[in-house]
């Protein structure tokens, strides 16, 4: 079983980069995207858990070809994750769970990008 505490019931995964941006499985890709909606540290102010929608949403703009790397950067190996959930309510048993799921991700020899 996975070690990551995804949630399934998210409706449509959107990937990083669209529908046109090519996903490999997490097994095969060395990028990995985890998506963390938390809307926990920042005031009265609400909103930041729909940031990462937000980005993979935009995402889909992004060109495939990148020019400084003269290369199709998505050829690397990029898998999008369902988003994380169930968050502790106490901040930092939240912030230790984001530390052992990214060393958990590198030790799988991910590259992740929260």
């Amino acid at each position: 079983g996975t070690l990551l505490p995804l949630d399934d019931d998210q409706g449509t995964l959107i990937p990083y980069g669209g529908i046109h941006f090519p996903q490999v499985p997490f097994d095969r890709a060395r990028v990995v995207v985890l998506p963390l909606p938390f809307d926990r540290t920042n005031g009265s102010a609400t909103g930041t858990s729909s940031g990462p929608l937000a980005i993979l949403t935009a995402s889909a703009q992004l060109a495939l070809w990148d020019e400084e790397m003269q290369c199709v950067a998505a050829h690397i190996g990029v898998c999008t994750l369902p988003a994380m959930h169930a968050w502790p309510a106490d901040l930092d048993e939240a912030v230790a769970e984001i530390r052992r799921v990214a060393a958990w991700l590198i030790t799988e020899g991910k590259f992740p990008v929260f």
